[in-house]
């Protein structure tokens, strides 16, 4: 009895020794295969989109040269144009087509810069209609509808996430003579005319506010149809996150007046005045050269500089988009050096 039981109790050592070892033969085997598959994500091919990720590049092709209104969306998961009077939406990662949004008279169309939705306009004889589409519900949904004369053009659009205004600019001709609406629409989707002048050039919209500034025929300055004190005239080029408008002198094209409401809070100088563009996500404001970009509303000795062969398309969430040689558009990581 005494030995039976002496050998009933080593079993469990022995199992438990087993048990062990395969234990950390199992471990092994997962630490092993996880290295190998992380070895892969982080130095895979070039036709692996996590490795092209890595050095800082993805690939979207099939986007015509003719095509506008080209955008992408805030998480860099989307970009979406207009072309044939179609709004195609890409997947950026998969590089493939998600949605074309075959709507009659299509007049502009552009992915809002902090959600996955596409704002748009169509258009026929006598009315314009601004329109939503979601990414997330895949449904089209009609906002409202503006009475509009016969001839009439979509010229400019600005919008605010914060406020759900939106502001358009719509052109006619009469007569041969053009003149220039611009019309407000609200979340509760009222729409008012905000003023009727000859020609306004630029819009530019505040984030928090419902302050609007335009620039007229005439380079003349004005924040909800009353002229800027402190600043007749000047060309409007966009708003940064704090609401500070940036405005080029007309008479030196390096010289770049910042202002706060109605008043000039401080004056910059560009470095170089051959620049291609400015460009404005309404969180910055950019100039943008042949090589190398600079942020107005940042540090304007830091640069993103790029191949003087790229042409630059616009920004997402954490990316730079060029289109290149061969008619494709590559993602470039933001990141800008002093």
């Amino acid at each position: 009895m005494e030995t039976e039981m002496i050998q009933v109790k080593r079993k469990p050592k022995s199992l438990l020794r087993r048990t062990g070892f395969y234990a950390v033969l199992a471990f092994a085997l997962c630490f092993a295969l996880l290295a190998v598959i992380n070895n892969s994500i982080v130095f895979g091919s070039d036709n692996s989109v996590a490795g092209a990720s890595a050095i800082g590049e993805n690939i979207i092709t099939g986007v015509p040269a003719d095509a506008k209104d080209i955008s992408f969306s805030h998480d860099d998961q989307y970009c979406s144009y207009l072309y044939d009077s179609k709004i195609v939406i890409k997947d950026i990662v998969a590089d493939k087509t998600v949605k074309t949004i075959s709507d009659t008279g299509i007049t502009w169309a552009q992915l809002m810069n902090d959600r996955n939705n596409i704002l748009y306009f169509t258009q026929n004889e006598d009315t314009l209609a601004l329109k939503t589409y979601s990414m997330d519900n895949a449904s089209s949904t009609k906002q409202v509808s503006i009475k509009i004369s016969s001839g009439s053009k979509l010229k400019d659009v600005d919008y605010s996430n914060a406020t759900n205004l939106i502001y358009i600019n719509l052109e006619a001709t009469k007569n041969g003579k053009a003149t220039d609406t611009v019309y407000s629409i609200n979340i509760m989707k009222q729409t008012q005319k905000i003023s009727s002048s000859s020609i306004v050039d630029n819009m530019v919209l505040l984030n928090n506010t419902g302050s609007l500034y335009f620039e007229d025929s005439k380079n003349n300055l004005c924040n909800q149809v009353k002229h800027v004190a402190d600043l007749q005239t000047g060309h409007l080029i966009g708003c940064d996150a704090d609401d500070r408008v940036y405005v080029q002198s007309l008479d030196e094209k390096s010289t770049i007046s910042v202002l706060s409401g109605n008043k000039v809070i401080k004056t910059l100088k560009l470095p170089d005045s051959d620049y291609i563009e400015f460009y404005s996500d309404k969180s910055n404001v950019y100039v943008i050269y042949s090589d190398y970009i600079i942020s107005l509303s940042g540090d304007m000795s830091a640069k993103f500089t790029y191949d003087e062969k790229l042409t630059f398309l616009g920004l997402g969430g954490t990316h730079i988009y060029f289109r290149d040689s061969n008619n494709n558009i590559i993602a470039l990581v933001s990141g800008f050096e002093s």
